[in-house]
């Protein structure tokens, strides 16, 4: 162990600093740690372990205390000198690359305050791009709320997070929690394909051959989270059928009869259906700025949220603001929030309580800051919803970017009928 040579290290010094010194200096160390399957030897001080972790108290104090150097082979050197370096300063220079092994180390020696600091890290840096991923991780460390947190990031997310690298790496458990995720908007081709690209990568980890019959053999139950009735029939028999034997090609499709995997499969996972008023994609990138659009609509419906085009051609973060109103002055509802975007997803749900439409004329305006959009064109006025309803948009003055019905931001709609008239009629609701 080193001695200090400095004979004033400690003046103006304030404790976290003394404490820190101390560690760093390995002045009066008296226990050795061997870290990692190298054992690579990390000094401390049993004085601040056992004051900061019962853990510790009772390997390092008593009669059954451990003597010697202690092997500690699940955690490595670099991570265990951040986390130690927490029970001495209260403060853990925590990363993305770090924070999950720091994790587990507070869990492991019951230090609930860097466990807490290290959930809240984790909370505010989740994103679209890397949740599965850490989903994936945290679902081994057991820990419910850092799982929480990942699942909503993802059902927020889903089309980003199933169109990102990470999702074809993730383990089957985390790919079996997200094929069952209600109240989300997803197209079920969709699904299917990235859960395929998912299958192709499982075939080569397990080091067998991408055939028909292994990637049915590794999707497992998985192929049952999938709501095949609601596909095209073109699609089905084009891309599904292939990989399924007649006899469960005929059950997947026939989601009504007892004992079948699929019951109850054709029912959407989402509450609401988008209407979208623009066929196509404008050429060129849009401002993210200012715009809004004006609606009515003729019909019991309810609206849950709104669409919005993400990113032109590089991913992106946006904070958008939005706003409904009643005609041009009554707000129903105003707030902030944030989405990620990649060039593969073109719209984005962005959701709120749900809002009873009354035949009037309702404003939607919206303010982001990022970098171009995508946008619509050849824009429709009138897009029918439903059996019966209707939805009309209009051009709004308070519109400065250009946003008309013809083109630009805010492409659709969430909606939905409301129950009173869909428990009449529920036959005209099959395949909405």
């Amino acid at each position: 162990m080193t001695s200090h040579t400095d004979q004033d290290w400690q003046c103006d010094k304030t404790l976290q600093e003394c404490m820190a010194s101390m560690l760093d200096k390995e002045i009066m160390c008296d226990v050795t740690f061997l870290m990692g399957e190298e054992g690579h030897e990390v000094n401390a001080h049993k004085y601040v372990l056992v004051s900061r972790s019962p853990v510790f108290q009772a390997m390092l104090d008593g009669a059954m205390a451990e003597r010697g150097k202690i092997k500690i082979t699940d955690i490595d050197k670099d991570t265990f000198q951040v986390f130690i370096r927490y029970l001495y300063t209260d403060d853990a220079p925590l990363t993305e690359e770090n924070v999950l092994e720091v994790l587990y180390a507070s869990k492991k020696y019951c230090v609930d305050r860097l466990t807490k600091k290290c959930k809240e890290f984790l909370q505010f840096n989740i994103s679209a791009y890397n949740a599965c991923l850490l989903m994936d991780v945290v679902d081994e460390l057991v820990d419910k709320d850092v799982h929480r947190y990942c699942l909503r990031t993802i059902k927020d997310n889903l089309e980003v997070c199933l169109a990102s690298p990470w999702f074809k790496s993730v383990g089957r458990k985390c790919v079996q929690a997200i094929t069952r995720l209600k109240g989300v908007y997803i197209r079920e081709e969709f699904l299917f394909e990235q859960v395929m690209k998912w299958c192709d990568a499982e075939c080569e980890r397990q080091k067998i051959e991408v055939s028909w019959s292994n990637k049915r053999e590794v999707l497992g139950d998985i192929l049952y989270n999938i709501r095949f009735p609601l596909m095209t029939v073109s699609y089905f028999t084009k891309e599904v059928e292939k990989i399924l034997p007649p006899e469960e090609t005929s059950a997947l499709l026939k989601p009504d009869e007892v004992g079948n995997p699929a019951l109850l499969k054709h029912i959407r996972r989402c509450q609401y259906h988008r209407v979208v008023r623009f066929p196509t994609n404008y050429d060129r990138s849009w401002p993210a700025n200012h715009d809004a659009i004006l609606f009515r609509t003729y019909g019991d419906l309810c609206l849950y949220g709104i669409l919005v085009y993400g990113c032109y051609d590089t991913p992106c973060r946006y904070s958008v603001h939005v706003k409904i109103k009643e005609g041009q002055r009554n707000i129903l509802t105003e707030f902030s929030t944030s989405i990620e975007s990649i060039p593969e997803v073109s719209m984005h749900d962005i959701q709120f309580d749900p809002i009873r439409l009354m035949g009037e004329v309702y404003t939607v305006e919206i303010s982001m800051k990022g970098s171009p959009t995508k946008a619509g064109s050849n824009g429709r006025k009138t897009v029918p919803f439903g059996p019966i309803s209707q939805v009309h948009f209009f051009y709004a003055n308070n519109s400065p970017y250009g946003t008309n019905q013809e083109l630009g931001q805010i492409p659709g709609l969430l909606l939905r009928e409301r129950d009173t008239y869909r428990q009449r009629h529920p036959s005209l609701y099959y395949n909405l």
